[in-house]
């Protein structure tokens, strides 16, 4: 793939999924590596007017500085705004908590910070393989179907431009163009698991079937556009009307998410009829305004009703 190429299809997938309006102002969250530095120069190039959020964990000493001074000297270069923050996260690690959870949760905490003051969108450097990646993590800590879903193009402030470009795209680009960027070590250390599944487990799936990954990065999208459009759509009942769901996949929380939660269903209740459903509590009832749904050996029965009270669990 040619960098024009690179920057159409970004630009096209921002329309597709409304991410970013033409030309709104983005913040960019940029670590210095390879991902985060073509996403801030993609935008850029797309006329975006771009500033880099940077965080130093504290957890690699000086090449975490070095990642700083880089990217202080980049944007000085280029008249980009640069927010940086240091964040604690070895003071803040809990029992049975990773350093990467908590990193995780102090980096985003600033995001939205930062979001709060001027409500701008905050583009992070999630691609395709990474989606990939999350699919098999989630597989390997036991998931339910939106952990099946990967990685959400859009989440809250949260875009993610690059989702559906490939990590060896995104190196070409950088190559092409001559982009800098910084390598972090630790995404070496046999010690995480996302690491290893892209260093161990990708590579003998790619092996066994080459484009596999490319294959399953489709499969992810395909899966998240029913859901989106699942919830967007609910389950569209007159009166009288009935729906009987006989997907196996009912018993997983984010199933019933998308198709009751539209109908008015709270996620307390959403949350009850999983129970039950784990439960085999056939006929356990459930209701929210004139919509009822009941379980049965066959599936899961959903009604319009007339009357009743907004929202209850009638009989388990």
């Amino acid at each position: 793939m040619s960098r024009s190429n690179l920057l159409d299809d970004v630009r096209r997938y921002c329309r597709r999924e409304a991410l970013l309006r033409e030309g709104e102002p983005v913040h960019v969250a940029v670590s210095g590596g390879v991902d985060s530095m073509v996403l801030l120069d993609v935008l850029s190039r797309a006329g975006h007017r771009v500033s880099v959020l940077h965080v130093d964990h504290g957890l690699r000493g000086e090449e975490s500085d070095g990642d700083r001074t880089f990217l202080e000297a980049y944007c000085q270069e280029r008249g980009i705004v640069f927010r940086f923050q240091p964040v604690d996260v070895l003071g803040s690690i809990a029992p049975g908590r990773s350093k990467q959870m908590v990193a995780r949760e102090l980096r985003y905490t600033w995001f939205r910070q930062v979001h709060a003051e001027d409500g701008l969108p905050i583009a992070m450097g999630h691609h395709a393989d990474d989606d990939v990646e999350t699919l098999f993590v989630n597989l390997l800590r036991g998931t339910g179907v939106q952990g099946w879903a990967g990685i959400p193009p859009e989440q809250g402030p949260f875009v993610r431009p690059l989702l559906a470009t490939h990590r060896k795209d995104i190196q070409a680009y950088a190559n092409e163009r001559g982009i800098p960027y910084r390598e972090d070590s630790s995404n070496r250390s046999p010690d995480h698991l996302r690491n290893r599944i892209r260093s161990e487990l990708l590579p003998i799936i790619e092996d066994i079937r080459p484009g596999s990954s490319k294959a399953i990065a489709r499969s992810i999208a395909d899966l998240r556009g029913w859901m989106d459009q699942q919830e967007k759509d609910g389950v569209d009942l007159k009166a009288g009307d009935q729906c009987l769901l006989r997907d196996p996949l009912l018993d997983d929380q984010g199933i019933l998410k998308v198709v009751v939660r539209p109908l008015g269903f709270h996620p307390h209740t959403i949350q009850r009829i999983q129970e039950a459903l784990q439960d085999r509590s056939t006929g356990a009832t459930f209701r929210a305004g004139r919509h009822r749904v009941t379980l049965l050996r066959q599936g899961v029965l959903i009604e319009m009703v007339s009357g009743g009270p907004e929202e209850e669990q009638a009989r388990v």
